[in-house]
């Protein structure tokens, strides 16, 4: 019985990461990530982020903590998700977009 509540509280804890699944993917992959599978709030911004091929090179260049510095206000609800993004991991984030191990 006690295993099953620890099981059940797990779950219950990172279902809130299945939730967030679709942005981390925007925040790690903004170039390749397909725009109209995404929430419809970013789908305007993501396709024209995308559409941006300076950006898109900056995105290839740098780390992502440094991406989400470039693109300014242009771009509200991605610089919100990435803002979200990053304050919640921190360096796991920015490790893991770039293949990095701890």
């Amino acid at each position: 019985m006690r295993i099953r509540r620890i099981s059940n509280a797990f779950e219950e804890i990172f279902s809130d990461f299945k939730d967030l699944e679709t942005d981390f993917a925007i925040f790690n992959y903004a170039f390749s990530v397909n725009a109209e599978e995404v929430p419809q709030k970013y789908q305007m911004e993501l396709t024209e982020l995308q559409c941006n091929s300076a950006l898109k090179l900056k995105f290839e260049n740098v780390d992502s903590k440094t991406f989400y510095q470039y693109i300014g206000p242009t771009y509200p609800q991605i610089k919100e998700l990435a803002s979200k993004a990053m304050s919640m991991f921190g360096s796991i984030v920015l490790m893991s977009a770039n293949n990095c191990s701890l």
